[in-house]
């Protein structure tokens, strides 16, 4: 599988933006606007490099080999510096893919980062039912602050 590295992403919108920004300028543009639109250009480029990430763990996933969604999860730092709702569903893999792996403090410990991120996190109806990971989402959902 090819991810693309964060950083050329990020190098390649800031670079895209600011050619863009200068072409046909008279004069400077604000700093403060390019400082702007620059978070905004890696931000863009840090989640479409976390979706390809969370994308090849799930496919681990559902192939069944649990081990390395887990690998490919945990190794890549960028998947947790992204937005919330791309960290909650792989912190879900994450959980899943432990409770598979026999590893119950690690897929609690996983449920309970997606609860931090997100205090409403829910499964599925047919994802709460699972017999491995159904009652140790419950537990750990009972042991949260209301």
């Amino acid at each position: 599988m090819f991810t693309m590295n964060a950083n050329f992403l990020l190098k390649i919108a800031s670079l895209l933006l600011l050619s863009v920004t200068f072409a046909a300028c008279e004069t400077p543009p604000d700093p403060e606007v390019i400082a702007a639109q620059v978070r905004e250009a890696r931000r863009v480029a840090l989640r479409a490099s976390a979706e390809a990430v969370l994308k090849e763990g799930k496919e681990f996933y559902d192939r069944g080999d649990y081990n390395n969604t887990i690998k490919k999860l945990t190794s890549t730092p960028e998947l947790f510096q992204t937005d919330i709702d791309v960290q909650v569903e792989a912190y879900k893999y994450l959980a899943f893919s432990y409770c598979l792996t026999r590893r119950q403090a690690q897929c609690a410990d996983s449920f309970s980062k997606a609860f931090t991120l997100n205090n409403a996190f829910e499964l599925t109806p047919a994802e709460r039912g699972h017999p491995m990971w159904g009652p140790v989402f419950e537990r750990v959902k009972k042991s949260r602050p209301q």
